[in-house]
């Protein structure tokens, strides 16, 4: 019911927000902006080396896990739906973890 691009954008965002969500799995003492500067990271990284193309990296994108994992083309929107993606991921974390300590201090004011 989306047009093409929107669900590609869409795409791009959740994407993002697995690899914020992977790193905190991964590392959940780290701070909350430290985890959304290296997802940012890792998937402008991804991004930028779609624009190399050596044959056994080409081959690779040609599978089904290397397309999801290393992408097939650069295309500079999808900088900015990473970074929306991140920042969608991190602002559901803060809230969630605000709404936690508020709900945990009303507990003790019990």
């Amino acid at each position: 019911m989306l047009p093409a691009r929107l669900r590609d954008l869409i795409g791009d965002a959740l994407w993002a927000m697995m690899i914020y969500l992977s790193i905190g799995a991964l590392a959940p003492g780290a701070r909350l902006d430290r985890r959304a500067v290296l997802a940012v990271a890792i998937c402008w990284g991804v991004e930028f080396s779609q624009l190399y193309h050596a044959p056994t990296l080409d081959a690779w994108r040609g599978t089904t896990v290397g397309q999801l994992v290393l992408g097939s083309g650069f295309d500079l929107r999808d900088l900015g739906a990473y970074a929306l993606g991140v920042l969608a991921a991190w602002l559901l974390e803060v809230t969630a973890r605000r709404d936690k300590s508020a709900a945990l201090a009303r507990r003790s004011d019990l």
